[in-house]
């Protein structure tokens, strides 16, 4: 009887393991990644294993319920949209190639999104759909790949501006030295002239 129930056991805890490592050992092969400054970059697990793994691990929508999937778009705003599409094993027949596609939003409000569109499958069984959000290992992962925060260049620009006009005034008052000095001299040749003007006038009043 104990052998039976230690059976049972063993059995209901290796089940979820042997349904899942299917989905993960004949997942995607590959996939190609593109949207503002990355230049569309095809990820294989030949030459880039540890970037596809990042990724197939934090964003794709696996069968065996990894992640919280909503219907629900998050609130905020997304920021840049990435495209990616993930390829199955050419094994599959040339009639029949499946292609996973997916939207990251690596720099939204609140952290990293990703969307799946609802009626995809792997090997013929539905995948997760809908809004999911990442953690930041999503966000520097896209980054590595060449994606730019775009409020990291909007912080820059709000900079630069300020310090522009810091140096301008300081340029702008050096520059008015010049007029200063040339006003004072005119104001003292004016005074000299009236001066002498005076002086000269004085005989001829005698």
């Amino acid at each position: 009887m104990i052998r039976r129930i230690a059976l049972v056991s063993l059995v209901a805890v290796l089940a979820p393991l042997t349904l899942a490592a299917p989905a993960q050992a004949k997942g995607p092969v590959s996939a190609v990644v593109s949207g503002p400054g990355i230049d569309t970059t095809r990820l294989t697990f030949d030459s880039d294993e540890t970037e596809l793994a990042a990724l197939l691990d934090i964003a794709y929508p696996w069968i065996d319920g990894r992640g919280v999937w909503r219907a629900e778009r998050p609130a905020g705003e997304l920021g840049p949209m990435y495209s990616v599409a993930y390829r199955m094993p050419a094994k599959m027949g040339p009639d029949r190639k499946e292609v996973v596609r997916q939207r990251i939003y690596p720099f939204a409000d609140g952290g990293a999104v990703v969307y799946t569109a609802r009626g995809q499958t792997m090997f013929g069984a539905p995948l997760q759909h809908g809004w999911k959000t990442a953690s930041a290992q999503l966000t520097a992962a896209m980054q590595a790949l060449g994606a730019a925060d775009p409020n990291a260049a909007t912080n820059a620009a709000s900079v630069t501006p300020a310090a522009a006009t810091s140096t301008r005034e300081v340029d702008d008052s050096g520059a008015a030295w010049p007029w200063f000095a040339a006003v004072a001299v005119g104001i003292g040749v004016l005074v000299g002239v009236g001066a002498l003007w005076r002086t000269r006038q004085r005989p001829n009043r005698g």
